[in-house]
C-alpha cells in the first residue's frame, strides 16, 4: 500500500494488476478506509496518480474525515499548503502559502522535505540562544543537542549519556517555544525527573518557566502533513 497527500487530503491506496478486465484502470474503495487500483500491468503509477487526481471529489465523500485541517504551521502562523514534484526538494513561503516540493509525489517525501525545513528552523534559533543558554546553565557543561522527527513530546534528555534531542515540530510552534523546551531538557541534568526539585531549578533558570511550559500543552494543531 502506499499513502498519497493531492491537495491536502490524504489517502492510502492499493495497486492490483488485472490485465483481464476491460477498462485500463478501475478505482474503488475497499471497507470504507482506503482505495483499491485495478490496472493493467503496463500502466504507469504516474497514470494511477493522475486518475485519482481527477476523482478526489468522489473519493472525499467516501473516504473516512479526519480530524486533519489543510493547514501547516510554521513559527505558529498557518499556511495553506501546495504540493509538487520537483528535482530539487524545498520548502517556500509567500504571502498565506507554503510550497513543499519532493522527488515523488508521496506522503513520506513531503514528510521528509517538511521536517529537514522544521530542522533547519530550529537550528537558526538554537545559534540564537545558545550563548545566553551557556550563561543561564554556566554550572555545566553543555551537553549534544540534536533534532529529530519523534513525535509524543517535544525533547527528551540523556542524562547519562548527556545528549538532548529536540523534536523537528516545534518548528510548528511561536519560537520561544524552542527556548522553553531546550531549557526544560537542560533542567534535567540538574534533576533527572519532574520533581519538585526539578521545577525548582527549571523556575530559576527562566521566569514563568512551569507556567510557559505547561502552556504548549494547550496548543493544538490538526495539520495535513
Amino acid at each position: 500500500m502506499k499513502t498519497i497527500l493531492i491537495d491536502g487530503f490524504t489517502f492510502t491506496y492499493d495497486v492490483v494488476r488485472n490485465n483481464s478486465q476491460k477498462n485500463p484502470i478501475i478505482v474503488r474503495i475497499k471497507d470504507k478506509e482506503y482505495v483499491v487500483i485495478w490496472a493493467h500491468s503496463n500502466v504507469s503509477i504516474n497514470e494511477i496518480e493522475d486518475v485519482l487526481t481527477k476523482k478526489l471529489d468522489f473519493l472525499k465523500e467516501r473516504l473516512p474525515k479526519t480530524n486533519k485541517e489543510n493547514v501547516i504551521h510554521v513559527k505558529g502562523i498557518a499556511y495553506k499548503p501546495y504540493f509538487c514534484v520537483s528535482g530539487v526538494p524545498g520548502v517556500s513561503i509567500f504571502a498565506d502559502n507554503i510550497y513543499i516540493s519532493a522527488l515523488t509525489n508521496d506522503l513520506k517525501a513531503y514528510k521528509k522535505v517538511l521536517n529537514d525545513y522544521y530542522a533547519y528552523i530550529i537550528e537558526s534559533e538554537l545559534k540564537k540562544i545558545m550563548s545566553e543558554a551557556a550563561r543561564d546553565f554556566y554550572e555545566i557543561k553543555m551537553p549534544k543537542i540534536t533534532i529529530e522527527d519523534f513525535t509524543g513530546r517535544f525533547g527528551d534528555c540523556d542524562v547519562y549519556n548527556r545528549h538532548i534531542r529536540l523534536a523537528s515540530r516545534i518548528a510548528k510552534y511561536d519560537p520561544k517555544y524552542i527556548k522553553i523546551v531546550l531549557y526544560h531538557e537542560l533542567s534535567h541534568l540538574y534533576v533527572a525527573n519532574h520533581s519538585k526539585k526539578f521545577y525548582e531549578v527549571f523556575e530559576s533558570k527562566m521566569k514563568n518557566a512551569k507556567e510557559l511550559d505547561k502552556s504548549m500543552d494547550k496548543i493544538h494543531y490538526f495539520d495535513c502533513l
